[in-house]
């Protein structure tokens, strides 16, 4: 989702803007959705983002997590 308004983002756990994350898929520091995986975002969104293009390379699946 392009974040281009304040209420497009997501929020941080002290309430701030997450600039990484739309609100969809980021509340209050955590993943709305935490097992959703690359291809199930893909499934999900593929007509407004495009097939296997824009997500893999979000930041959410661009670094390892711990």
């Amino acid at each position: 989702m392009p974040l281009q308004n304040l209420e497009d983002f997501g929020t941080a756990a002290d309430g701030l803007k997450a600039e990484d994350y739309c609100r969809f898929c980021y509340q209050s520091g955590l993943f709305t959705e935490p097992d959703l995986t690359v291809k199930g975002m893909i499934d999900r969104s593929a007509d407004f983002m495009g097939r296997g293009e824009i997500i893999p390379n979000l930041k959410r699946w661009s670094q390892r997590r711990p």
